[in-house]
């Protein structure tokens, strides 16, 4: 049987990116060694909407690198 509780405190939401884009200004880039486009790219959307900001992947030799552009 399932016992009902009365005030326990919620646990903090506390969640650490994987990437940096919290601490980027326009014009900061960070490069991701072994990364895919496409899973760069949904980070770059999913953090710009949260953050109201515009980021840019560009894939190079083994890795993809990210730009704040907005």
């Amino acid at each position: 049987m399932v016992t009902i509780e009365k005030d326990v405190p919620m646990p903090a939401n506390i969640r650490i990116g994987k990437y940096p884009y919290a601490s980027m200004v326009v014009g900061d880039s960070f490069y991701v060694p072994g990364a895919k486009k496409v899973n760069l790219a949904h980070s770059n959307f999913r953090y710009g909407k949260k953050m109201n900001a515009k980021f840019i992947v560009r894939m190079d030799d083994g890795g993809g690198r990210v730009w704040r552009v907005a």
